[in-house]
């Protein structure tokens, strides 16, 4: 018989539930960052496979371990994961496992990008965005954009506001719209594009200072 400590215990079913929660939103973190680093949302899976992958616990751990151990270190490169492979939970194994073969091929895809120097300027048919934003020093500029037909926009504000590059991917019937939201300095933003063509094209955004005119 067990020593009664006069604390209600915890139903297990309950403690369960909550651990499901939170590794359910640890995976939804997770599937926010990997859409960041361009992987298309239909390669990733949708809330309610998360939800599964959450509900079923530490089931078969150790199986999903053992393919993942050679590629965490890629994955913490990426800042896709964060901490040792021990320390996660298996839900966070069960969707890595599920996207293994698209991680892989994220860092080509971002060194691809990142040399774009002579890409031409896509075509109108393909992207529409301004190539100017004027504002104040360190105001909020909106920039709308447009995009047909491209897998992949890489996205590089200028880093004099300690803003980092962010890789995205299109939407499954290649057709985008949206917009980016930037502080204005005297420098540009480059938005560079890999078309489903496998075509590169590159745009730049000139971010021009307005002076402050003084009130009298």
């Amino acid at each position: 018989m067990s020593a009664d400590t006069g604390k209600p215990q915890q139903p297990v079913i309950e403690y369960l539930l909550q651990a499901a929660y939170r590794d359910l939103e640890t995976l939804r973190e997770r599937h926010q960052a990997l859409l960041l680093c361009g992987i298309g949302e239909e390669h990733l899976p949708d809330e309610l496979s998360l939800m599964a992958f959450a509900l079923l616990g530490d089931y078969e751990r150790e199986t999903l371990l053992a393919p993942l151990r050679g590629h965490w270190t890629a994955l913490q490169s990426k800042g896709l994961v964060s901490g040792a492979i021990e320390a996660a939970s298996t839900a966070e194994l069960r969707l890595f496992a599920h996207v293994r073969g698209h991680t892989e091929r994220i860092g080509p895809i971002w060194q691809q990008l990142r040399e774009t120097e002579s890409a031409p300027e896509p075509p109108l048919a393909l992207w529409r965005c301004v190539r100017r934003v004027r504002g104040l020093w360190g105001e909020p500029a909106c920039l709308h954009f447009s995009a047909n037909g491209m897998r992949h926009l890489l996205i590089e504000p200028d880093p004099v506001f300690g803003l980092q590059p962010v890789l995205i991917g299109a939407a499954p019937d290649g057709r985008q719209s949206g917009s980016l939201q930037f502080p204005i300095d005297r420098g540009a933003i480059q938005i560079s594009m890999l078309h489903r063509s496998g075509a590169v094209y590159r745009h730049l955004v000139e971010a021009i200072v307005e002076e402050r005119i003084p009130c009298n």
